[in-house]
């Protein structure tokens, strides 16, 4: 049986100004589509592009805006290694973080509305073919936008 896509922590964040925020813990997610877990790091300063920085879809847009960000395109994931979890680097193209994204809308539980939890199919989709569609500029030149920053416990 293969294992589901699933945060694995919950988002921690800080608004640092009108439109980005900081991870104030890292950022744990399984990609059953990478077969891999994701680490986004404490101190990721993220604005939310890949979503607006709308609450609905905010863990997954952080998680691909660490994947469009990171310096190379090399994120971190956990791996085990003799019994205990070590972070590695990936390198991860465009095409299986847009996938991430996608997987991810499908598992993120959005607040509370009169309408339900998940993210509905049709937004999935349409976000998802944002990114796929409008996003290769934003690919090609992330890493030198990627930051960040220091979080005090």
């Amino acid at each position: 049986m293969k294992r589901k896509p699933e945060f694995l922590t919950n988002l921690d964040t800080r608004q640092i100004n009108s439109r980005s925020f900081a991870l104030l813990k890292p950022l744990y997610y399984y990609s059953a589509y990478l077969d891999k877990t994701i680490v986004v790091p404490q101190g990721f300063v993220c604005d939310g592009t890949s979503d607006l920085l709308k609450d609905d879809t905010k863990g997954p847009a952080v998680l691909h805006d660490n994947g469009y960000r990171s310096p190379d395109h090399e994120i971190d994931i956990l791996v085990n290694e003799d019994g205990r979890g070590v972070l590695k680097k990936y390198k991860i193209s465009k095409h299986e973080i847009d996938m991430v994204f996608k997987e991810a809308m499908k598992v993120w539980k959005k607040p509370e509305t009169k309408f339900g939890k998940t993210v509905y199919f049709f937004e999935r989709w349409m976000k998802y073919l944002g990114v796929v569609v409008g996003g290769h500029s934003s690919y090609r030149d992330g890493p030198s936008k990627y930051k960040k920053i220091d979080i005090k416990e």
